[in-house]
């Protein structure tokens, strides 16, 4: 009868040291997965916004004549755009301009005055926009 009660009482203990073993195991791998659920959330945040930011960046180069007199810069979306830099006739020029929604800047106020001769780049909101 005594073996009886130890069998018993070892299945007992059994199954409390799977359920300790399986409760020790669960906060770690909660916290693994929590962990890399934020990265990819966050990862795919920076992307979507990334895209939503360069679909809604709409800018307009007005090209009237050569001179940057004649080189008009036109915001026509929602979202004021960020101008970092120009490229005219392979000379980059750092600039740090805000052109806001609906609203039209000349090219000289930013560059000087100057004769465009080749192709005309500009970095604006992390896109690149060209004018032959």
């Amino acid at each position: 009868m005594r073996r009886l009660k130890s069998k018993g009482i070892s299945e007992i203990f059994s199954a409390l040291i799977v359920a300790v073993i399986v409760l020790a195991m669960s906060g770690p791998l909660l916290y693994y997965f929590h962990q890399v659920s934020s990265t990819q959330k966050s990862s795919i945040d920076s992307t979507v916004n990334s895209e939503l930011l360069s679909t809604e960046t709409k800018l307009r180069i007005i090209k009237i004549g050569n001179s940057t007199d004649d080189i008009f810069l036109f915001n026509y979306g929602e979202i004021d755009i960020y101008i970092k830099a120009i490229s005219i006739n392979g000379k980059l020029i750092t600039t740090h301009a805000d052109l806001q929604p609906d609203s039209m800047i000349s090219l000289s106020d930013l560059v000087g005055n100057m004769t465009v001769n080749g192709p005309l780049l500009i970095n604006a909101n992390g896109q690149y926009f060209l004018e032959d």
